[in-house]
C-alpha cells in the first residue's frame, strides 16, 4: 500500500478519452477540432466580421483594381 492521494494519482494513459467517449462527447473530425467547436467559432466569426462584409469597398482599392483589370502585371512582375 502507498501513502499517495489517490485524487493526487495519475490517470491510466487513455482514460480521459474514455470518459469522454462515455460522457458522449463527439470525436474529433479531421484537424483535431470537435465539430461543436468547429461550429461555434465559425457562427462568432460570421458574427464579428459581418459588419466588415457590409462596408463600402473604399476609393483607394476601386482605384487599385481597375488599374489591376485595365493592365495586370507582367508573369516576372506577379511571382514578386
Amino acid at each position: 500500500m502507498t501513502n499517495e492521494d489517490p485524487a493526487r494519482a495519475k490517470p491510466a494513459p487513455g482514460a480521459g478519452r474514455r470518459r469522454a467517449a462515455q460522457a458522449g462527447f463527439r470525436r474529433q473530425q479531421a484537424g483535431g477540432v470537435d465539430e461543436a467547436v468547429r461550429e461555434h467559432l465559425g457562427r462568432a466569426l460570421r458574427l464579428a466580421y459581418a459588419d466588415l462584409m457590409e462596408a463600402p469597398i473604399p476609393d483607394r482599392f476601386v482605384t487599385l483594381l481597375a488599374a489591376l483589370d485595365r493592365d495586370p502585371p507582367a508573369p516576372e512582375e506577379a511571382s514578386r
